[in-house]
């Protein structure tokens, strides 16, 4: 269909599949070829059938309740061409459930509208004494999708009922071509082929009496999310004709999931776990956060930390994540900076992963790498497989077969050859794009802090807007920017897939100047995807470094709280929090801090100007300086006006450094999920240890489960969960 999306081509694709389904003595194949216009007679041009959308009625004025007329021609006695026009002049989508009412008031299903269609390609006249889709109008509120019962006699009536005894054929091809399979993940995809004489019109599953589905696709086919029993499961698929013949392929798949860790908490609870560190060797690999039946999936995060000559030297918050298939971040390579990726995939089939780098110059050095089933890797981006340039400003893409876990850090070598780590944000190619205003809730300058903001394009268009910085108090700071004439402001521009970059100057000596970061697209622009890293310069080296996404605003966050030990001696953690206010309000915002048991252990209340921020540790916030420590568990932070939210987590080192990093919040409007979450890098060993929080991220939200450790190839990982 010539000027449209996938949408219709596939909605109309299932209309003619709807048709197949039912009868065994005519089928629609699908020719995807060159476009025909549907208005074209075959006596002056070759035969082709064709669809489209269109203002009139191969220009003739529509009729106003009209919404799709089937032109035909015949030669004796034979339909030689058929062609479909729709009224552009309505409102079309896609739906299932009653016609044009609801949600969907005054507009109309095109997929339903196509099967009636069809039945007029097919020869069949209006039918107004029986249910039909064939019925001469369709009133609001039908719940008729299919052809009915009338209509199916209608086509044996016209095309005689040839009796089709020839079974369909079906073979697995993934995860593998024999029929036996050993995995230690769960759920597991199958795909692979089927074909017939007269077309294969549905391929199902079934696993041992454990569950069932149906395919997507019918000759070339898929099933995803087969959910595994411990043990063996003997999964079949089945290939239906229209005739109702079948045949069956099987898979016996054992699931051998090795160590896992349980956990199970009560609302504004939690768990911890952590990986020992004593691993002779550095270990890697990711690890699955999967609901029991009837739970939800908990919120979460993994805390990195990182010791050489054992002094912590570096500590980073990731965020517990969902799978995706297309992504971008924000890449820098520059001397002592580099970025790395790690990719995870838990799917029972390989991962095809293509990529591209693109700069203020364009896109360049594109390349293609697969991760093996229920495999994993990480890599700096000016290596294998990536192989990207020595010195790189810009963004790194990506696409996979299929969804995949991606996470990015930034490495900073400091002047003192160590080694920090800080997290950077997986944009979600196939997410709607940002609109409007978007938020950093925080930055830090002066007195050894400064902060790099980066920007990120996520569209294929040229975006331009303006950076303001916003002062404690809410009003524009006046922090130096560097390489630019105005303080507190900077006006963007990136080019398609690209990212630009400011750093505040972090000239001041005595004082800190600290608040919020407003990025606002201009005209019609669509919002850039943003971070910002704040750094700490102690007079000779860099010691620490944190990253800031993009937190867009909501009325209450929760996210891990930990305070230990003696503040500023060594070892102590202290939680903070930075809440911006993004409303034209003053604000007070509500601070409940509750044990893992989900105990009640404190609250206060921030005072927070409108459109100011606050960035406080919780030995600072009056009413919880007396808070009984050790504590570990779940800070709720909320307001009557939206907020913007970020975590901060201080630690002092064995050398008294202060260590700074980030914990991401979670909104409590998302909406809980039952599917699968996944860290996609865990290691231990030489210096490296790793510490799951899981908690409960929505009100009302109790949890359990378990956390499953897989190896980069695949296999079981066992690092002492404790």
């Amino acid at each position: 269909m010539p000027g449209t999306n996938d949408l219709w081509n596939t909605a109309f694709e299932n209309a003619m599949a709807r048709w197949n389904r039912g009868t065994a003595d005519f089928q629609y194949n699908i020719a995807r070829d060159s476009y025909a216009d549907p208005c074209s007679n075959p006596n002056s041009t070759a035969a082709k059938n064709g669809v489209k959308f269109d203002s009139t009625m191969c220009g003739q004025a529509w009729g106003a309740s009209t919404l799709a007329v089937t032109r035909i021609w015949s030669a004796s006695g034979s339909v030689v061409q058929a062609g479909i026009i729709f009224n552009s002049t309505k409102q079309w989508n896609v739906y299932g459930g009653p016609f044009a009412s609801g949600s969907q008031s005054g507009i109309f299903d095109f997929g339903r509208v196509a099967v009636h269609e069809l039945g007029h390609a097919l020869g069949l006249d209006h039918e107004d004494n029986a249910p039909s889709i064939m019925a001469t109008s369709v009133f609001v509120g039908s719940s008729i999708e299919l052809p009915q019962p009338d209509d199916i006699a209608g086509v044996h009536a016209l095309y005689g009922n040839m009796p089709d005894t020839s079974a369909p054929a079906i073979s697995i091809s993934l995860p593998t071509t024999n029929s036996t399979y050993n995995t230690n993940t769960s759920p597991i995809t199958l795909s692979g082929s089927a074909s017939d004489n007269a077309g294969v019109t549905l391929v199902t599953w079934t696993n041992d009496g454990a569950g069932t589905g149906i395919a997507s696709g019918t000759t070339n086919w898929t099933a995803d999310g087969i959910s595994l029993q411990n043990g063996t499961n003997v999964i079949t698929v089945r290939a239906y004709d229209a005739a109702g013949n079948v045949t069956n392929a099987t898979l016996t798949v054992t699931l051998n999931p090795g160590p896992a860790v349980s956990f199970s908490f009560v609302d504004r609870g939690g768990q911890l776990l952590r990986t020992s560190g004593t691993s002779p060797a550095v270990q890697a690999g990711y690890a699955s956060v999967q609901p029991n039946s009837g739970s939800t999936t908990p919120s979460g995060l993994a805390i990195f930390g990182y010791r050489q000559n054992n002094v912590l030297v570096s500590e980073a918050g990731v965020p517990v994540s969902a799978l995706m298939k297309s992504g971008r971040i924000y890449a820098e390579i520059n001397g002592p900076v580099n970025t790395g990726l790690t990719m995870a995939n838990p799917n029972s089939q390989p991962a095809a992963v293509s990529f591209f780098f693109t700069d203020a110059s364009g896109d360049f050095d594109n390349g293609t790498t697969t991760i093996p089933a229920n495999g994993q890797f990480a890599a700096f981006l000016n290596e294998r497989p990536f192989n990207g340039r020595s010195s790189l400003s810009g963004t790194f893409s990506f696409t996979s077969s299929v969804p995949i876990s991606v996470i990015a850090l930034r490495g900073l070598t400091n002047e003192r050859s160590e080694f920090l780590m800080t997290t950077l944000p997986v944009i979600d190619l196939d997410a709607p794009i940002e609109a409007g205003t978007v938020i950093l809730p925080h930055f830090a300058n002066g007195n050894g802090w400064r902060t790099q903001i980066g920007l990120i394009n996520p569209t294929d268009t040229t975006l331009t807007g303006t950076v303001g910085f916003l002062n404690e108090a809410g009003q524009p700071s006046l922090v130096n920017l560097m390489g630019q004439l105005n303080k507190g402001t900077f006006a963007y521009s990136i080019g398609p897939r690209s990212s630009q970059k400011v750093e505040t100057s972090g000239e001041t000596p005595f004082t800190i100047d600290s608040g919020s970061v407003r990025i606002i697209p201009s005209g019609n622009s669509a919002a850039p995807s943003a971070l910002s890293i704040f750094s700490f310069w102690n007079g000779a080296a860099t010691v620490t470094e944190a990253g800031v996404p993009v937190v867009a605003p909501a009325t209450a966050f929760r996210l891990y709280a930990e305070v230990s030990g003696s503040w500023t001696a060594v070892g102590s953690i202290q939680t903070g929090v930075a809440v911006a206010n993004t409303s034209s309000h003053a604000a007070t915002v509500g601070l409940e801090l509750t044990r893992l048991d989900g105990s009640p252990a404190g609250q206060a209340t921030l005072s927070i100007p409108a459109n100011g921020q606050k960035a406080i540790f919780l030995n600072e916030v009056p009413g919880l300086a007396s808070l009984q420590t050790p504590f570990q568990g779940v800070l709720r932070v909320s307001s009557p006006v939206p907020i913007s939210v970020i975590g901060l987590r201080g630690r002092y080192n064995e050398r008294g450094d202060f260590l700074i990093t980030t914990t991401p919040p979670v909104s409590e409007a998302a909406t809980p999920s039952t599917a699968p979450l996944f860290f996609p890098h865990i290691v231990d060993g030489e210096g490296y240890t790793t510490q799951f929080v899981l908690f409960s991220g929505q009100p009302g939200q109790s949890s359990s489960g378990r956390i499953q450790l897989s190896s980069q190839t695949g296999g079981t990982l066992d690092l002492g969960l404790r």
